[in-house]
């Protein structure tokens, strides 16, 4: 199951409770929510280069909670952008928890990437946390807990 944590300034963010990809949980609810960042990421229009970069496997995924094969290679496509670019040390496939990519010593931890890109988005369009929650094809499981957040940061805000 997704969850939140809190990061050093006191916001919420999502963050997957087991880890997706090979040897991971697998959690339908993780595999959502990277399956969901990965399309938003990948079709994005200023993101071209990473579409280009993911090449046929850019296309939109099924946003269904499933680790198939386009899943996979999609998280790994992502990956390996960012690790010719020398933004990242691993292509692995797995997209890991925030505790156990340091663990690992992975560096730039893939929702970190994710995170990184969509707020490199137009300033008009800026896609952070909350503003992707909004959306109207934001995953219906997930909307629950990004309620949660959402308040959680306004209120920080207010």
């Amino acid at each position: 199951m997704v969850k939140t944590i809190t990061g050093s300034e006191g916001y919420m963010q999502l963050n997957l409770s087991l880890g997706v990809g090979p040897g991971r949980a697998n959690n339908i609810d993780d595999v959502t929510y990277v399956q969901y960042l990965l399309n938003q990421v990948v079709q994005h229009p200023n993101f071209t280069d990473i579409k280009s970069s993911c090449k046929a496997h850019g296309a939109k995924l099924a946003v269904d909670g499933i680790i198939g094969p386009k899943t996979k290679t999609q998280i790994k496509a992502f990956q390996l952008h960012f690790k010719n670019k020398g933004w990242g040390n691993v292509a692995d496939g797995c997209v890991d928890t925030i505790k156990n990519a340091f663990v690992n010593k992975k560096g730039f931890y893939t929702l970190a990437l994710f995170d990184w890109a969509l707020m490199q988005t137009t300033n008009e369009e800026m896609l952070t946390t909350n503003a992707l929650f909004e959306r109207p094809d934001f995953p219906a499981r997930l909307k629950p807990i990004a309620m949660r957040v959402q308040a959680c940061n306004n209120n920080m805000v207010g």
